[in-house]
């Protein structure tokens, strides 16, 4: 392998993926060694000289820092993180490898951290919690504190040329309360494509938000049969904050603001007009056409978002490379981790002080 031959960008990422890395690693996902592997050992072959400069002793060495107590689980935003950033940078510097930033090592990432401060929903007296009766999330919907004596049934909250729920119906600052998936005839096929397959509409519930953002809809209520498996698929997301690369400070304005409501509080906010809302559904699987509820709950809803930006750095360094100077290969590992619960400090050996550890000797080897 001639080391110069081809660009080499190291590139030791800060939580860009936060919430998709900090999953544990099962037992099943490990790879044992193939003990019965032949190993070349001939030192003139230069990926031989290169690995032989990667040792145990120096992984141990910089895995043993970057999961020490000092650093206090490297939380972005926080000095355990920097000083994490500093320790990489350092050694990258002692190494000679070139920097890539304005000759610096460092890219600064802007992060948001969005939680809920005040999360309820009130029907008809009865009170209903986030992350228990229903799910907003504070990343895809906005603040919202307001009282309304009306909730409009509207079918699937669909705006097509060949099925509308909007047409002739005015939903300009009104409450909507909508169906997933969309109209079905009474063969089992759907009005939007004439076929057993549904068009986008089923599955891209944003587009159902921006249409009633369009229309001037104040909040959406979809209807989620299986809520407690979605408040299982998200608990994670739905407990601790939401983390963006954009300004969460400002609200989302492609998405009307809206809620993933139980089969319960839907009943609650349907009241007696169950029949009304059974012959509006009736009526849309017989003709295809659209045919709307009047609802009278008492609805109120106080959501009111908490977002804070914490900047984190990007560690970066790059191998210019000679006659293949187009063609870049990217080694990369994210050296955050969840930081510090309490007096409790996770300090993040394997996730991920293991790749980072493993980044570093590499670019020891590319730096002969």
């Amino acid at each position: 392998m001639n080391t110069m031959r081809i660009e080499k960008v190291l590139s030791i990422a800060a939580a860009l993926l936060l919430a998709l890395q900090l999953n544990a690693q099962y037992v099943s996902g490990v790879n044992t060694p193939d003990s019965s592997a032949v190993y070349n050992t001939d030192t003139s072959d230069v990926s031989v000289l290169l690995a032989n400069t990667i040792s145990a002793e120096d992984m141990r060495e910089h895995l043993t820092i970057l999961a020490s107590d000092e650093f206090g689980g490297r939380e972005t935003g926080h000095p355990g993180n920097d000083m994490a950033a500093e320790y990489i940078s350092g050694h990258l510097n002692s190494l000679g490898v070139p920097k890539i930033m304005d000759g610096d090592y460092y890219q600064d990432v802007a992060f948001t951290y969005t939680t809920w401060e005040a999360n309820t929903v009130t029907i008809n007296g009865n009170d209903y919690k986030g992350a228990k009766d229903f799910i907003a999330f504070p990343d895809k919907t906005g603040n919202a504190s307001f009282q309304a004596k009306e909730v409009l049934y509207l079918g699937y909250g669909i705006d097509d040329p060949e099925y509308s729920d909007y047409k002739k119906v005015k939903v300009r600052d009104k409450v909507i309360l909508i169906n997933k998936g969309e109209p079905m005839k009474k063969d089992s096929s759907y009005w939007l494509t004439g076929t057993s397959e549904p068009s986008s509409w089923t599955g891209d519930i944003d587009r159902k938000l921006k249409s009633a953002k369009k229309h001037g809809v104040r909040m959406v209520l979809i209807i989620e049969d299986g809520l407690r498996e979605m408040v299982g698929k998200n608990r994670r997301k739905l407990l601790g904050p939401t983390v963006t690369l954009t300004n969460g400070l400002k609200d989302n304005t492609e998405l009307a603001n809206h809620l993933y409501i139980s089969t319960t509080m839907a009943k609650d906010i349907i009241g007696d007009k169950d029949k009304k809302i059974i012959k509006s559904r009736k009526y849309i699987t017989k003709k295809g056409k659209n045919c709307d509820a009047k609802l009278k709950p008492a609805f109120a809803v106080n959501q009111l978002r908490k977002s804070t930006v914490l900047l984190g750095r990007n560690v970066l360094g790059f191998f210019e490379g000679t006659d293949l100077k187009d063609e870049i290969v990217v080694v990369s590992a994210h050296y955050d981790h969840i930081g510090k619960k309490g007096d409790v400090i996770y300090n993040g050996a394997d996730d991920n002080g293991s790749g980072t550890t493993t980044v570093l000797e590499i670019a020891e080897a590319l730096a002969i």
